[in-house]
């Protein structure tokens, strides 16, 4: 999950799920600011979903290892089992 837009200059975007690839200029606060309330709004209605249907959920970042967060999510969900 990527939270922040970075100022880079005109990138290319493609939709995992669609394929229509747009361009978009982060250098625009604008531009970074409506993709990072997208995302955070996006965030917030999955994460009601799962709790909706009782789904436990995990949110790995690419900007730190993700071992040990993925170690306790496991191991909560064992305790979870066991109860």
């Amino acid at each position: 999950v990527e939270h922040d837009l970075p100022d880079v200059g005109c990138i290319e975007l493609e939709d995992a799920e669609t394929g229509e690839v747009i361009v978009v200029d982060s250098r625009s606060a604008r531009v970074r600011e409506l993709f990072r309330y997208r995302g955070e709004t996006e965030r917030t209605q999955q994460t009601d979903l799962l709790k909706s249907l009782r789904i436990d959920g995990l949110e790995i970042t690419t900007g730190k290892p993700y071992i040990d967060e993925l170690s306790r999510f496991f191991r909560m969900r064992e305790k979870k089992m066991y109860r």
